[in-house]
């Protein structure tokens, strides 16, 4: 059960997030925006490792794994980041943000595709209701 607590966590922290980005994208521009909120993360991220050891780990990952975590990061967190941006800056947060959320249809399709993930009714049923789902609430 740990897991879904923590993922409920998750959704909690990422259902407030957009509240508090569109207030600053009301003073900001999405760039300024983005490039504060990677530099807190950063630090944050950085007095984290260092207070639990974890920061030696950062010496182990190789040119490979390297380049897949920023392949990740740049699509994820720079380009995904600031595309949402531009569009919570022009639009309600109240529709931007179950647009934006639809993306574990994406992420069935291209695991069964990429990774070799199972294809089953509950999996395809679920991501087409994510679908339903923001087409309800926009």
């Amino acid at each position: 059960m740990k897991p879904y607590i923590l993922a409920l966590l998750a959704a909690l922290c990422w259902g407030v997030a957009p509240i508090f980005e569109k207030w600053s994208l009301l003073r900001a521009s999405p760039l300024t925006v983005l490039t504060v909120r990677s530099l807190v993360v950063s630090a944050t991220l950085i007095v984290v490792c260092l207070l639990t050891g974890q920061l030696q780990d950062i010496r182990r990952v190789d040119a490979p794994l390297f380049q897949l975590i920023a392949i990740g990061g740049i699509l994820g967190s720079l380009a995904g980041l600031y595309i949402y941006f531009w569009a919570l800056k022009q639009d309600l947060a109240s529709t931007i943000v179950p647009v934006a959320g639809s993306y574990p249809l994406i992420a069935v399709v291209l695991g069964i595709l990429f990774l070799g993930e199972p294809l089953s009714f509950q999996r395809l049923l679920g991501a087409s209701l994510v679908v339903v789902g923001v087409f309800l609430v926009t």
